[in-house]
């Protein structure tokens, strides 16, 4: 005996099976709705709290040091900051904090961990994003990835350079100061001082801040033709001859380079935010001093 099979696709359910459902049953008006969970509880679950560690390396003309801020799961901060005794790269400084911090977690016994660090050329390369192509760094990177692979949970993240102020810090602190042979200093207090000790108009602080850049005097004989009448006769000379490499654009005072380029001239404050804002552009914020010299030139 032989049977015909049909394939019949299933439908899907529409919004008429809740029709005919309520017209079987009916609701009648006085008819309570109960939308809660009978007999149930509902559980929610919080994160569990995790160790932070932040790191950073600083290399500057005397010297070279680290910073490490850790954050216990009582929210307390631990911070370190080590000075180089060796020659290194700026990136040697940042795996050499890296590593340095990831041997103190291991000491505390510490497994679980998120660290978080503003070289994006050592966190792209310990994730393997990045290939390795310094031949200095190698063994480094080699050396960080096996120390990450100790722990049960590790998140290794990319922050700006804003975002890691404390350790960033740390590690100029580490660069710039000066031990003799043999000594170090235990521990220090960083806190906040709200109040000055004296209390001076913000009339005068303002005043102060609004102070006269330094090519005031070039550019005013520029526009005006006029020297300051306190000069002596030979400095009045030195800034005439000065004036001939400036120019003025659109009521900006530009110096004329050797290799034609121009660079803006900058008052202090101007200084200070183009130099930051060169320094964070390129490579996450770590860039070498050539590099870093021709952005802040095309700048001003």
């Amino acid at each position: 005996m032989q049977y015909d099979l049909e394939y019949v696709s299933q439908k899907s359910i529409k919004g008429q099976a809740i029709a005919d459902q309520l017209a079987d049953f009916p609701l009648y008006e006085e008819t309570r709705t109960n939308d809660d969970f009978p007999d149930e509880q509902i559980l929610t679950t919080e994160p569990e709290p995790i160790w932070e560690m932040y790191f950073d390396g600083s290399k500057s003309t005397v010297g070279a040091g680290i910073g490490i801020l850790f954050i216990t799961l009582e929210r307390e901060m631990l911070p370190y900051s080590l000075k180089l005794n060796f020659s290194c790269t700026h990136n040697m400084t940042e795996y050499e904090a890296l590593i340095q911090g990831l041997k103190m977690l291991l000491k505390f016994k510490v497994r679980r961990v998120r660290i978080f660090g503003d070289s994006l050329l050592a966190v792209s390369q310990v994730n393997g994003d990045w290939q390795v192509k310094d031949q200095k760094l190698i063994s480094y990177q080699e050396l960080a990835a096996s120390l990450l692979r100790q722990f049960e949970e590790c998140q290794f993240l990319h922050v700006k350079r804003e975002f890691n102020p404390i350790a960033d810090g740390l590690a100029s602190l580490g660069s710039t100061i000066a031990f003799k042979p043999r000594e170090s200093i235990r521990s220090f207090e960083v806190g906040r001082l709200e109040q000055p000790s004296f209390v001076i108009p913000e009339q005068m602080l303002q005043e102060e801040s609004r102070e006269t850049p330094w090519y005031q005097n070039i550019k005013d004989f520029l526009q005006t033709g006029t020297l300051p009448p306190e000069m002596f006769r030979k400095e009045q000379r030195v800034l005439r001859h000065m004036s001939s490499r400036y120019f003025i654009l659109v009521d900006i005072l530009y110096r004329r380079g050797f290799n034609t380029e121009y660079a803006r001239c900058l008052d202090a404050n101007e200084v200070l935010e183009v130099i930051q804002e060169a320094h964070e552009r390129i490579c996450g914020g770590h860039v070498g001093y050539q590099t870093l010299v021709k952005q802040i030139v095309r700048a001003g």
